[in-house]
């Protein structure tokens, strides 16, 4: 078997470069095709791997997330209400700092 090959690559040597060329991307086209159908296959089987626990751990954390949110969402509405009541009490109709 090895003497097959390095003969066929003797004779592909012996060849014109146009001819050489069309050896190389033969090759990479059938490598590519296998590349292609590896990625398809695994790519199936990492769909199935999300199973129901999967989707179960999902939705047990969407509420918990939704909780964090509106509590967030409480605090900086008190700061904004605080940042309000602040400027409401200090400002006296100017715009500068020496009262004119």
């Amino acid at each position: 078997m090895k003497a097959f090959f390095e003969r066929k690559i003797e004779e592909i040597r012996r060849e014109p470069e146009h001819v050489r060329l069309r050896y190389v991307w033969g090759a990479v086209a059938v490598v590519m095709v296998f590349l292609f159908l590896f990625w398809i296959m695994t790519l199936r089987d990492s769909f199935r791997s999300s199973d129901a626990s999967d989707m179960q751990a999902i939705k047990d954390a969407i509420p918990s997330s939704a909780k964090d949110l509106e509590k967030k969402g409480q605090s900086i509405q008190q700061t904004v209400d605080g940042v309000k009541s602040l400027s409401g009490e200090g400002m006296t109709g100017t715009t500068r700092g020496d009262g004119r």
